[in-house]
């Protein structure tokens, strides 16, 4: 059993979500929670050729082990249509 925690990072901006207790190798984890990040000043271009990094953490009492990672492009996760609303458009605010 491990406590997944779940660490967004982006724009040199790092984001972690709640920890969940004890799930099982067979268990889907669902967070269910939102991450705001703010990119500060930046072009549209550096947010278009950066990559949003996802990683997954054992999060212990004195330390915490990878156990997951995964990067995709920023401009590759915005083309994604969403499976609730497939016309749905994601927008960069700057």
């Amino acid at each position: 059993m491990v406590n997944p925690l779940l660490v967004v990072k982006w724009c040199g901006k790092e984001k972690k979500s709640s920890s969940k207790k004890k799930v099982a190798a067979t268990t889907v984890a669902k967070w269910d929670e939102h991450v705001f990040m703010d990119s500060g000043k930046v072009t549209r271009d550096f947010i278009e050729d950066s990559n949003i990094e996802l990683q997954i953490l054992n999060y212990g009492f004195f330390k915490a082990e990878s156990i997951g990672y995964y990067a995709i492009s920023t401009t590759k996760l915005y083309k994604i249509n969403s499976k609730v609303n497939p016309s749905h458009e994601h927008v960069f605010h700057n």
